[in-house]
């Protein structure tokens, strides 16, 4: 718990400034893969050893796929911040009594104890302190409670004929009914078991897993040892357990040849499944992409997930790498009904959160971007005329998503510039959702590049974007990525360029939005990253045609 022994030197006011550039970024980035590299066959021979098994370095590469790389950043980024700073003679400070140590039961429970809560950032702190600074500091017991979200329950449908499985894909309920009915049932869903283990926390296997490795260095090191209280159970003391229950659930479909998922990227069950589905029967995982474009932003964060799967099925866009083919997105981007004009200007705000699960500017307002995210947000509603701004219905980030997050309170800091606006429900689960609400509003205003742009695009809805290019940096191979997008004014890349389009075109933005000039080049951008539906699921009916052909 820290105790600040004076203003200056409150250690949560020092942040490694990764995005004041794009170089500084991409280095931390590759020193992190060079590191995932060094230590992850470490960990498979260790945990091969544990287990008593001989699994293949790809099997635990899958298995542990980007939390791995994931969990490598968080603690890199606590530890420089530490290594950096922290001076124990200069800090009045308590640690945390060992006792209390939460260890996660997988990889989603360790994202929410490390990324999303103040506790897992304070058992980092204790850890570190013990690791380097062993001696008598005052120590204080604390309980954390897991936030879990609640598992989907089984479907237990006849899978028998299932060649190719869609194991966590977002799709639209008509195209996966389309890929069922089409597939005569040879492509359909596969849903995740519900496990619970209940295990005791063996410390002889922890210590077998974090000791020190000759020749590494001091963050290696430290990275292992951090293990001892942050390695998931599931791959610990609850492994056996899943793989008996997921290897069950594996003989249960004989045919299957694929696993086409999306939701592996932050599912353990999902991973482990499909990395024994690829070590016993040689079966391989397509990514089909999620429903944001990550290629273009500095970093190697697509990289990363191509080098987990055996084909990447981008949305549409197009790469020289044979890993990655080029289908489309089956993901609902529209709202499923028309609805009634019901908002003027509607403004969908971002959040602005404390620690980047990644190095990649894909998180411009996670960390110190998020403090240009704020000067960029504040600047806009400053540049505005009361007028506009009592026309604007705020939407702040949805009540109701399913993680707590560590953000900063975004509206509260803003909220001299934002007392003009009307702020309206903002929830995801439960009515109106961000899709209604957009496709109810004649203007949207977005003040981050996520999956809201795409939504309205798609929809066809006069849109005012953000980029803000002093924290969110595009790879030099894709300079142009957001050139029509800008010269259609969609989107804008300074406070002045947004408020002052705004101000031109709030009262009648169809105008200008359904100008040739913005239409052709709207449609352009779309045409260039999104295919039309039917490309994916014609491309998974040919592959359940052909289901004995390797993709790899």
């Amino acid at each position: 718990m820290w105790t600040k022994e004076n203003e200056n030197n409150n250690i949560n006011s020092f942040v490694p400034p990764l995005f004041s550039s794009k170089v500084k970024l991409a280095k931390a980035a590759i020193q992190v893969n060079k590191i995932y590299e060094r230590i992850l066959p470490i960990l498979s021979d260790r945990l091969n050893k544990i287990h008593k098994r001989n699994y293949s370095l790809t099997f635990w590469k899958r298995t542990m796929s980007m939390s791995l790389i994931q969990n490598l950043t968080l603690i890199h980024r606590k530890f420089y911040q530490l290594h950096d700073h922290f001076n124990p003679q200069n800090f009045e400070f308590q640690i945390l009594d060992r006792r209390c140590y939460y260890c996660p039961s997988d990889y989603s429970d360790f994202r929410n104890l490390v990324q999303l809560s103040w506790f897992g950032q304070e058992q980092i702190f204790s850890i570190y302190v013990n690791y380097f600074f062993q001696g008598n500091h005052k120590v204080f017991d604390a309980n954390y409670t897991p936030y879990s979200i609640a598992k989907p329950k089984v479907n237990h449908t006849d899978v028998t004929k299932i060649k190719i499985g869609l194991m966590g894909c977002f799709f639209a309920s008509e195209h996966t009914q389309k890929l069922i009915n089409k597939s005569n049932n040879s492509i359909g869903l596969i849903h995740i078991p519900r496990l619970n283990p209940d295990s005791i926390i063996n410390l002889h296997k922890r210590k077998q897993l974090a000791k020190p490795e000759a020749n590494m260095g001091i963050f290696e090191n430290f990275f292992l040892a951090s293990l001892e209280f942050l390695f998931p159970k599931n791959l610990l003391e609850d492994f056996e357990f899943y793989e008996k229950n997921l290897e069950e659930k594996l003989n249960s479909l004989p045919k299957l040849k694929y696993i086409v998922s999306e939701a592996w990227l932050g599912t353990s069950t999902i991973n482990i499944f499909r990395a024994l589905a690829h070590e016993k029967r040689g079966i391989e995982t397509l990514y089909n992409e999620h429903n944001c474009l990550l290629h273009p932003w500095a970093g190697n964060m697509v990289e990363q997930q191509a080098s987990l799967v055996d084909k990447y099925l981008t949305t549409g866009w197009k790469s020289k790498d044979k890993k990655f083919t080029s289908t489309s997105s089956l993901f609902k981007f529209k709202s499923e009904t028309k609805q009634k004009l019901k908002y003027d200007i509607l403004y969908i705000s971002y959040p602005v959160e404390e620690f980047a699960p990644y190095y990649s500017s894909n998180y411009s307002t996670f960390g110190t971007g998020g403090i240009n995210h704020l000067k960029f947000v504040k600047d806009f509603f400053e540049k505005l005329d009361i007028e506009i701004k009592s026309k604007i219905s705020y939407r702040s980030y949805p009540e109701d998503y399913p993680l707590a997050r560590l953000s900063l309170d975004k509206e509260s800091i803003l909220s001299e510039y934002l007392k003009d606006v009307t702020f309206v429900s903002s929830y995801k689960f439960k009515g109106p959702n961000s899709k209604e609400q957009m496709a109810s509003s004649r203007l949207v205003v977005i003040d981050s590049i996520s999956t809201a742009y795409i939504e309205t695009l798609m929809m066809n809805i006069p849109t005012i974007c953000f980029w803000d290019q002093k924290s969110r940096f595009l790879k030099e191979e894709y300079s142009d990525f957001c050139n029509d997008l800008v010269d259609a004014k969609i989107l804008h890349t300074s406070a002045k360029s947004a408020a002052e389009h705004l101000t031109a075109v709030h009262e009648n933005p169809n105008d200008w939005w359904n100008s040739p000039k913005t239409q052709k080049l709207k449609n352009k951008w779309l045409g260039k990253n999104f295919g039309k539906p039917s490309k994916l699921i014609d491309f998974l009916l040919d592959l359940n045609s052909n289901s004995n052909k390797s993709l790899s």
